[in-house]
């Protein structure tokens, strides 16, 4: 067995010989002529070395590089905390028609029931009576009565058959003329198919209207209840011929 001097002096040998090669390599690595703490990321000798070089800007590149640091970006001051007054600005800008793009004490959220966008007035009035000669929604608006009103409300007759109808508004703001009674989806056309929802209060949930939706997309099952327009069931000739057609 070798001695406990022999086997610290091959120790020492071999831990001098690490150290020689990693000051081999590290010479190697840096420039010629660089002081110290030089050239040790420098974009041409770490490509020599096959080490990822980062992309740079051009005007960044052509300069010499002999810091470790990148350069300091320029001081950007904080933007100011928004005021009062530009807060009120930007919610006015956000109140822009989705139609038009345009401004003004018209826009606002529209719907009944069921939002449909923020639309100004010209472009909600293009919008609804489009819709409403789509769906057959024409018939004339009621009037709400007024606080001091006491007299019974009567549904309206229809002035072809005279039987009584249903006045219902719709969700963009039209009323329509639908039947008292629900009849199953397979004994009213597709396009008379109508359901009443229930529009809950704006802080709570309790039901405080009625409006009518037309059945569109998904067709219900011939067993389901629908409540068809009065269009549908009335018995004048047009409105027969109408619906036979």
């Amino acid at each position: 067995m070798a001695p406990l001097r022999e086997l610290r002096s091959g120790r020492r040998t071999q831990q001098g010989s690490a150290a020689e090669r990693a000051s081999s390599w590290w010479r190697a690595a840096r420039p010629a002529g660089a002081g110290r703490g030089e050239g040790r990321y420098l974009p041409e000798r770490r490509a020599e070395l096959g080490w990822g070089v980062p992309d740079r800007p051009a005007e960044i590149s052509s300069v010499p590089r002999t810091r470790r640091c990148d350069p300091i970006a320029p001081y950007r001051p904080p933007m100011p905390a928004p005021s009062l007054r530009h807060m009120g600005e930007m919610g006015d800008i956000s109140r822009i028609c989705q139609s038009c793009q345009a401004g003004g004490p018209t826009v606002r959220e529209r719907g009944r029931g069921r939002r449909i966008g923020v639309l100004c007035g010209t472009c909600w009035d293009i919008y609804a009576n489009r819709r409403a000669l789509e769906e057959g929604a024409t018939a004339p608006a009621r009037a709400d009565p007024g606080p001091d009103d006491v007299d019974p409300y009567e549904p309206p007759a229809c002035r072809h058959c005279g039987a009584l109808v249903g006045h219902y508004p719709t969700t963009y703001d039209r009323w329509v003329h639908l039947a008292l009674g629900d009849l199953p989806a397979r004994d009213v056309a597709p396009g008379h198919r109508w359901r009443l929802e229930t529009v809950p209060g704006r802080h709570t949930r309790v039901p405080v209207g009625i409006v009518a939706v037309r059945v569109r997309g998904i067709e219900p099952l011939p067993g389901d209840l629908v409540r068809p327009a009065h269009r549908a069931v009335c018995l004048s000739w047009d409105a027969a011929r109408e619906a036979e057609g």
